[in-house]
């Protein structure tokens, strides 16, 4: 690309370079024309006309050769944009076992739809969880979460990064609440001990999910890809961590929302 820009510049530059040192060394009157003192007939008018369009033409051709790449960009570009796939944000997934009686949830799941709204494929689509944070209590301040740095793994594709087409769509599932049901607990702590749900933030399991309190979480998720710029996806999490088997009644207790870019770092 560098050299490429290089020759561009030496292809502008040279005739005009050439021209301007021609000029010094050529005396002005061998070029001076000799004008004749007569009218201009409307078949001149036609040929000077013509002449100036066919020289735009030609100049206008040639910058587009140059420039091709760089020109179709700012029309023809992949252009990401990030969003909550569903309209109630937390998305139940009914336990099978019970389809005839009354449906409960196994798990509720937050998924966000990535979508290409260019003309263009958008390369080497991938997600991270950028950073994680929380606070226990309102009057204490926020506490950052070691992210590990991996990706997360996109719906129904096990490649890692994706390409997606013009106008196509990817999904990624960030949170997750498992069922207190598919928790194991040993044996020997078995007696008295309930098990509690658990939560998963960009796949990581929060350690401080059995806290009685409520806790809140601000986690933000960055999209990058090779031809479109980055993109962040800030939300915030808060939860009693109180469990239903309903939908209806387990969002009362844990509201998901999209965070302001510029608040995105918990302060207080």
């Amino acid at each position: 690309m560098k050299k490429k820009s290089i020759n561009i510049i030496l292809i502008t530059l040279g005739p005009i370079i050439s021209g301007y040192f021609l000029g010094l060394f050529l005396p002005i009157k061998y070029l001076q024309p000799n004008i004749l003192n007569k009218g201009l007939d409307i078949k001149d008018l036609y040929i000077i006309i013509i002449s100036i369009v066919g020289t735009i033409a030609t100049l206008l051709a040639v910058i587009v050769a140059l420039f091709k790449e760089e020109i179709r960009k700012i029309w023809d570009k992949a252009d990401l944009s990030v969003c909550f796939r569903d309209t109630d944000v937390l998305f139940e997934v009914k336990d099978p076992a019970t389809r005839d009686s009354e449906p409960k949830a196994i798990r509720y799941v937050t998924v966000i739809k990535i979508e290409n709204k260019g003309g263009l494929v958008a390369k080497s689509c991938e997600i991270f969880l950028e950073s994680l944070q929380y606070k226990v209590s309102s009057n204490l301040p926020f506490q950052d979460i070691p992210c590990e740095g991996e990706h997360l793994n996109w719906q129904n594709n096990s490649n890692n990064p994706i390409s997606i087409p013009a106008t196509g769509k990817a999904y990624v599932t960030i949170i997750e609440i498992i069922s207190p049901n598919l928790q194991s607990v040993p044996n020997e702590q078995a007696v008295n001990v309930a098990s509690k749900p658990k939560i998963k933030i960009g796949g990581i399991e929060q350690l401080n999910s059995g806290s009685e309190n409520t806790v809140t979480w601000i986690a933000v998720f960055k999209i990058y890809s090779e031809n479109s710029k980055p993109i962040e996806f800030p939300i915030e999490i808060s939860w009693d961590h109180k469990w239903e088997n309903r939908l209806s009644e387990m969002k009362q207790h844990i509201p998901i929302m999209k965070k302001d870019k510029s608040k995105k770092n918990g302060k207080n």
